[in-house]
């Protein structure tokens, strides 16, 4: 039994077969609890031993943990998830279980305390930028990397809409978080979303960075 542990939560346990495969036998779903399964998700990776989501989460979520089990073992120390359907725009899922939270969103038709509604992550200032900059090299056929307006102002705001399963079901219902005015975006993936997920550092371990048998980090008063 090997265990590929990212920091204190972000884990998997698993054998390694003859044959080359992975045999996962338990993993963790720790930091992707709120997303939104990718509708027609369809899988590569060999089928689990048993119920997915005994081992731990929904399917996508165990192909992410096999392929980054197939990386490790072949000696990589940066693991890159690579994956068609990861490319669907990332969905979270929100309880409006406090008043304020209630009130932020009460434009959402026939919303109710206790209800669900769909979230949709920020776009940081960088990927902002390549983005408008790609659209204006094909606006324009060069490589010319310029800002427009397209974007200003989105860095860190997040988006919200009406409950949905996938983009096809909240598409032209999506409203800023600051303004609430209804925006058309290319949102972030779930490729981008899980981008950094296997490099998390474990901020209560020294060094935080580190590889391998880490120290208790003490709290002074």
């Amino acid at each position: 039994m090997y265990c590929l542990a990212v920091s204190a939560k972000r884990y998997a346990l698993y054998n390694g077969l003859d044959d080359g495969t992975v045999r996962i036998r338990k993993f963790s779903a720790h930091g992707t609890g709120d997303l939104i399964d990718p509708p027609n998700y369809h899988s590569i990776t060999p089928e689990p031993t048993e119920n997915v989501y005994k081992l731990g989460g929904a399917r996508w979520k165990y192909n992410c943990w096999y392929r980054a089990i197939q990386q490790v073992e072949r000696g990589n120390t940066k693991v890159v998830i690579h994956s068609p359907e990861l490319e669907a725009p990332v969905l979270a899922k929100l309880t409006l279980s406090t008043w304020h939270l209630y009130q932020s969103h009460s434009n959402i038709p026939d919303v109710r305390p206790f209800s669900f509604i769909t979230v949709l992550p920020a776009l940081s200032e960088s990927v902002l930028i390549w983005r408008q900059n790609i659209e204006r090299a094909a606006r324009i056929g060069d490589n010319v990397f310029a800002t427009s307006d397209s974007y200003e102002g989105l860095a860190g705001v997040t988006f919200y809409a009406p409950f949905g399963k996938s983009f096809a079901d909240i598409t032209g219902k999506v409203r800023r978080s600051d303004t609430h005015a209804l925006i058309t975006l290319e949102h972030k993936t779930l490729r981008e979303r899980l981008a950094g997920y296997f490099r998390h550092s474990e901020s209560k371990s020294i060094p935080s960075d580190g590889i391998g048998l880490l120290a208790r980090r003490h709290v002074y008063i």
